[in-house]
């Protein structure tokens, strides 16, 4: 089953990537994106945000995380997609002129692994390169932390990579333990974190 859903997250991917990138080379200039928010970089200047509950709309999630952390980071699709990508997570999609920017999801903690009953874990927040350093890595955050209160959820756990603890440390984020504790969650150490909602 688990073998199954897996093929059809990649068939999706796939497809979706390669769908998105022959409209975006056909829409965007040819100088390669340095990723520093310069002139070469597009700027994010009509962001919708989509709360993706359908999977031709999860596509766009998977996309983002093909080319954010697949590519860049070089982590194997079985690791980056996982049991818990699946019909019962809830996924942010960052449009900018309707192709993924920047995504995230989130899923209902169970009370045996530890975590705080009526929590949710948030996770797999990415904005691909060039995007980032226009503040959309705090919106897709945020936009996760308004859907998540509205279901009803108190709170909100993260596994965060150490160099992203700054980053949830200004939304809010604080160390669920004092002596912070580094997990090994892929081939990242993270802390954990929660944030009260």
């Amino acid at each position: 089953m688990l073998g199954s859903i897996l093929i059809s997250v990649i068939l999706i991917v796939l497809i979706s990537l390669a769908l998105w990138s022959i409209i975006r080379a056909r829409t965007s200039c040819r100088q390669p994106s340095c990723g520093k928010n310069c002139a070469c970089c597009p700027k994010a200047t009509d962001i919708k945000v989509l709360r993706a509950s359908e999977e031709w709309q999860r596509a766009g999630a998977y996309s983002v995380r093909v080319e954010g952390m697949n590519r860049q980071h070089h982590i194997p699709l079985r690791d980056e997609f996982d049991e818990h990508d699946c019909d019962g997570t809830k996924y942010i999609v960052l449009l900018d002129d309707g192709y993924p920017v920047a995504t995230c999801r989130f899923y209902e903690n169970t009370t045996d692994c530890g975590k705080a009953a009526g929590s949710v874990v948030l996770g797999r927040v990415v904005v691909l390169p060039e995007y980032r350093g226009q503040g959309l890595g705090k919106k897709v955050v945020s936009e996760a932390e308004t859907w998540a209160k509205e279901l009803g959820y108190k709170q909100i756990d993260i596994d965060s990579r150490i160099e992203a603890i700054k980053f949830y440390e200004k939304l809010g984020y604080i160390h669920t333990s004092s002596n912070d504790d580094i997990i090994k969650s892929g081939s990242f150490e993270c802390v954990g974190m929660f944030k009260k909602l």
